[in-house]
């Protein structure tokens, strides 16, 4: 029987294949760039984890597992970035604390990763926070929650560790992992899941804040001009976000998580946005409706505490330095939508630590006795610090007439 060229040439084909494949597997499972296989660090080689972003609620659930935290952090990219849980204002009986905050994710992702997580067991200290632009809606009251799967299907687990090993993208992604290790501002992802943001060094330098700012204004004061103006739809019903949140908080209740809430601390010109836009009504609102759910929980046995840390404090109206300044680095803000760490520290020991020093003035519990005055009292030093500042938001209004032109 003659030898079959053809046939010899596709053994030879198939076996390079499949050596190349092997190798690529190799590599993307030794470096994990995210943070799905093994979670071991190298110097040099993985400590610093650029691309887990990439596929950042995979990410987290594998570390969290790894961790059992005690303490866990979830809401969205404010929470991600803003709240270390290495910082030292975590009291020792909640460590070791995670960051299961996802950049994007709704109450839904919130609870599925809760879900996915933790399958046995559960935290002692759950701090979410909340995005008040999460819950604008116009709908029937019909409409179903998003669903939020309890585990993932043996299909799903398949689909992730192909994408995570065998993909053209991961294999980029572990060599884009190795060429980062010298980068001091590379982007990264801890092994407590939490972004420390020095990417945002790179930007300050090249750019400074004020350009910042004006970018990410521009971003947000077009979504806020698109949103609906309201947190009710037809007939007054809620949001079905409020019913997501209320189950969020039932598996909270379920498992003895002591939960404290969150209400962001938005710089000045988000509460502009806000209030040039016609979203301020909404604001106030969706903070009654909040009152009122955590208030009903607490009633049925669940450690639940509403903080609100938005308002016109010292905090929010950082000044942000003028254009074409590259050296100044703002104290408590990357750009209005996100806070850093150092003011999430301030938070955390607010919440956390009753008996230190605070800043006066910053942060409240907001309960159905007091949330009509809280509101009152942040309406009205909103009215007094625009008329100590005539030009406040002048820059927010200028932005919105040119989006609006367009």
């Amino acid at each position: 029987m003659r030898n079959n060229p053809l046939a010899a040439y596709s053994i030879i084909l198939l076996g390079v294949a499949a050596l190349l494949l092997a190798i690529s597997v190799s590599i993307t499972v030794a470096v994990d760039p995210y943070n799905y296989f093994h979670g071991k660090r190298w110097d040099g080689i993985n400590a610093k984890k650029p691309a887990a972003y990439a596929h950042a609620a995979w990410a987290k659930q594998r570390l969290a597992r790894r961790l059992a935290p005690r303490a866990i952090i979830l809401g969205n990219s404010r929470m991600d970035i803003g709240f270390d849980p290495e910082s030292p204002a975590w009291p020792t009986g909640v460590r070791p604390v995670f960051n299961l905050a996802v950049p994007g994710q709704s109450l839904a992702g919130d609870l599925a990763n809760l879900r996915n997580v933790f399958v046995a067991d559960a935290p002692a200290l759950a701090v979410i926070g909340l995005d008040f632009l999460d819950f604008l809606y116009m709908g029937s009251g019909r409409d179903a929650p998003v669903s939020a799967r309890r585990t993932l299907t043996s299909l799903e687990r398949l689909e992730r560790f192909t994408i995570a090993a065998m993909s053209l993208t991961a294999v980029s992604d572990a060599f884009a992992t190795l060429l980062q290790q010298n980068n001091p501002n590379a982007e990264n992802m801890t092994p407590q899941g939490y972004n420390p943001f020095r990417q945002y060094l790179t930007f300050v330098r090249q750019e400074g804040h004020h350009a910042i700012f004006l970018q990410r204004n521009i971003e947000n004061l077009g979504t806020y001009l698109r949103k609906p103006k309201s947190v009710t739809g037809v007939g007054g019903t809620p949001s079905p976000d409020f019913r997501t949140l209320r189950e969020l908080l039932d598996w909270s209740a379920q498992r003895n998580v002591q939960v404290k809430l969150v209400i962001y601390p938005y710089h000045l010109d988000i509460l502009e946005g806000f209030r040039r836009t016609g979203l301020w009504p909404a604001f106030e609102q969706w903070k009654r409706l909040v009152v009122r759910l955590a208030a009903a929980v607490r009633e049925q046995g669940l450690d639940v505490t509403l903080w609100d840390f938005s308002g016109y404090h010292a905090f929010a109206t950082e000044a942000v330095p003028p254009p074409g300044d590259t050296r100044t680095h703002m104290d408590w803000y990357w750009e209005a939508g996100h806070f850093k760490a150092a003011l999430g520290d301030i938070m955390l020991k607010k919440m956390l630590r009753p008996g230190e020093k605070v800043e006066s003035g910053f942060g409240v519990v907001l309960t159905p006795q007091n949330v009509e005055a809280v509101i009152r009292q942040i309406r009205e030093a909103g009215i007094a610090y625009r008329a100590e500042n005539p030009n406040t938001g002048d820059h927010v209004q200028k932005i919105i007439d040119r989006l609006k032109s367009r």
